[in-house]
Protein backbone atom coordinates (compact mmCIF):
# COMPACT_ATOMS: atom_id res chain seq x y z
CA UNK A 1 0.00 0.00 0.00
CA UNK A 2 1.55 3.23 -1.33
CA UNK A 3 1.83 6.27 1.23
CA UNK A 4 0.24 9.32 0.04
CA UNK A 5 -0.21 12.58 1.36
CA UNK A 6 -2.48 15.55 -0.39
CA UNK A 7 -2.63 19.18 0.22
CA UNK A 8 -5.01 21.78 -0.71
CA UNK A 9 -4.76 25.76 -0.74
CA UNK A 10 -5.52 28.89 -2.56
CA UNK A 11 -3.53 31.38 -4.47
CA UNK A 12 -3.76 34.38 -6.19
CA UNK A 13 -1.47 33.96 -8.99
CA UNK A 14 -2.61 33.01 -12.43
CA UNK A 15 -2.52 29.23 -13.75
CA UNK A 16 0.42 29.86 -15.96
CA UNK A 17 2.24 31.75 -12.84
CA UNK A 18 1.08 29.06 -10.59
CA UNK A 19 2.32 26.10 -12.90
CA UNK A 20 5.70 28.05 -13.75
CA UNK A 21 6.64 28.17 -9.96
CA UNK A 22 5.17 24.56 -8.66
CA UNK A 23 7.55 22.99 -11.65
CA UNK A 24 10.56 25.33 -10.41
CA UNK A 25 10.09 24.15 -7.05
CA UNK A 26 9.84 20.32 -8.40
CA UNK A 27 12.44 20.84 -10.35
CA UNK A 28 14.69 22.01 -7.41
CA UNK A 29 13.55 18.85 -5.64
CA UNK A 30 15.69 17.13 -7.90
CA UNK A 31 12.24 16.44 -9.57
CA UNK A 32 11.29 15.36 -13.66
CA UNK A 33 8.26 17.43 -14.97
CA UNK A 34 6.54 14.33 -16.90
CA UNK A 35 3.42 16.51 -18.26
CA UNK A 36 2.13 20.31 -17.94
CA UNK A 37 -1.59 19.90 -17.63
CA UNK A 38 -2.01 18.42 -15.17
CA UNK A 39 1.35 18.96 -13.86
CA UNK A 40 2.63 15.49 -12.71
CA UNK A 41 6.25 14.55 -12.03
CA UNK A 42 8.54 12.28 -10.79
CA UNK A 43 11.32 12.25 -7.66
CA UNK A 44 14.25 10.45 -6.52
CA UNK A 45 16.12 7.50 -7.48
CA UNK A 46 13.65 4.66 -8.20
CA UNK A 47 16.45 1.64 -8.84
CA UNK A 48 18.76 2.97 -6.10
CA UNK A 49 16.03 2.96 -3.32
CA UNK A 50 15.08 -0.78 -5.02
CA UNK A 51 19.10 -1.78 -4.96
CA UNK A 52 20.03 -0.52 -1.75
CA UNK A 53 16.77 -0.49 -0.08
CA UNK A 54 14.53 2.30 1.36
CA UNK A 55 16.55 2.37 4.80
CA UNK A 56 20.08 2.60 3.48
CA UNK A 57 19.14 5.69 1.01
CA UNK A 58 18.36 9.27 1.95
CA UNK A 59 15.30 11.09 2.30
CA UNK A 60 16.31 13.29 -0.76
CA UNK A 61 16.44 9.96 -3.29
CA UNK A 62 13.36 8.50 -1.96
CA UNK A 63 11.39 7.81 -5.50
CA UNK A 64 7.77 9.86 -5.11
CA UNK A 65 5.29 10.82 -7.72
CA UNK A 66 3.83 14.32 -7.88
CA UNK A 67 0.27 15.43 -9.18
CA UNK A 68 -1.33 18.85 -8.81
CA UNK A 69 -4.48 20.02 -9.97
CA UNK A 70 -5.87 23.34 -10.18
CA UNK A 71 -9.33 25.24 -10.15
CA UNK A 72 -10.40 28.82 -10.81
CA UNK A 73 -12.35 29.89 -8.08
CA UNK A 74 -14.09 33.26 -6.60
CA UNK A 75 -11.06 33.37 -4.25
CA UNK A 76 -8.24 32.76 -6.22
CA UNK A 77 -6.76 29.36 -7.61
CA UNK A 78 -7.43 26.31 -6.21
CA UNK A 79 -4.23 23.94 -5.77
CA UNK A 80 -4.96 20.07 -5.03
CA UNK A 81 -1.23 18.63 -4.43
CA UNK A 82 -0.80 14.94 -4.25
CA UNK A 83 2.32 13.18 -3.18
CA UNK A 84 3.30 9.40 -3.45
CA UNK A 85 6.15 6.76 -3.19
CA UNK A 86 6.50 4.71 -6.05
CA UNK A 87 8.68 2.39 -3.95
CA UNK A 88 5.68 0.14 -2.90
CA UNK A 89 6.44 -1.73 -0.65
CA UNK A 90 7.50 1.07 2.53
CA UNK A 91 4.86 -0.50 4.60
CA UNK A 92 6.17 -3.74 5.08
CA UNK A 93 9.85 -3.00 6.07
CA UNK A 94 8.82 -0.29 8.42
CA UNK A 95 9.83 2.79 6.17
CA UNK A 96 6.14 4.85 6.26
CA UNK A 97 8.05 7.50 8.45
CA UNK A 98 10.53 8.52 6.07
CA UNK A 99 7.97 8.01 3.42
CA UNK A 100 5.42 10.44 4.92
CA UNK A 101 8.30 13.20 5.85
CA UNK A 102 9.37 13.40 1.86
CA UNK A 103 5.68 13.77 1.18
CA UNK A 104 5.49 16.52 3.65
CA UNK A 105 8.29 18.27 2.68
CA UNK A 106 7.49 18.28 -0.94
CA UNK A 107 4.49 20.01 -0.48
CA UNK A 108 5.54 22.43 1.62
CA UNK A 109 8.48 23.16 -1.02
CA UNK A 110 5.31 23.57 -3.75
CA UNK A 111 3.20 25.26 -1.41
CA UNK A 112 5.99 27.97 -0.05
CA UNK A 113 6.89 28.76 -4.07
CA UNK A 114 3.56 29.67 -4.25
CA UNK A 115 3.09 31.69 -1.57
CA UNK A 116 6.36 33.40 -1.92
CA UNK A 117 4.84 35.51 -5.19
CA UNK A 118 2.17 37.08 -2.86
CA UNK A 119 3.16 40.57 -2.96
CA UNK A 120 2.08 44.13 -1.31
CA UNK A 121 0.67 44.70 -5.05
CA UNK A 122 -1.53 41.78 -4.08
CA UNK A 123 -3.10 43.83 -1.34
CA UNK A 124 -3.63 46.51 -3.07
CA UNK A 125 -5.37 44.89 -5.75
CA UNK A 126 -7.71 43.25 -3.09
CA UNK A 127 -8.64 46.69 -1.59
CA UNK A 128 -9.26 48.14 -5.02
CA UNK A 129 -12.41 45.33 -5.50
CA UNK A 130 -13.33 45.92 -2.84
CA UNK A 131 -13.54 49.82 -3.14
CA UNK A 132 -15.60 48.98 -6.39
CA UNK A 133 -17.84 46.82 -4.62
CA UNK A 134 -16.58 43.92 -6.87
CA UNK A 135 -16.46 41.83 -3.67
CA UNK A 136 -18.13 41.82 -0.33
CA UNK A 137 -16.57 42.74 2.70
CA UNK A 138 -16.81 39.29 3.84
CA UNK A 139 -14.71 38.08 1.05
CA UNK A 140 -12.24 40.88 1.51
CA UNK A 141 -11.56 40.17 5.10
CA UNK A 142 -11.00 36.35 3.97
CA UNK A 143 -8.65 37.09 1.35
CA UNK A 144 -6.49 40.03 3.19
CA UNK A 145 -6.18 37.65 6.12
CA UNK A 146 -5.34 34.80 3.33
CA UNK A 147 -2.16 37.23 1.74
CA UNK A 148 -0.93 38.85 4.95
CA UNK A 149 -0.03 35.20 6.46
CA UNK A 150 1.44 34.97 2.90
CA UNK A 151 3.73 38.07 3.70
Amino acid sequence: MPVTVTRDWIISLGESSAVEALSDAIRRQQGEITSLSPLTAKTGHFWKTRFFGGMLVSTRDLPMQVRVLTEKLPEGLKITATVADRVGFGIKTGMVGKLKTRCVTLLDALQQATAASTSPDDLRKLKALHEDGIITREEYEAKRRSLVERL
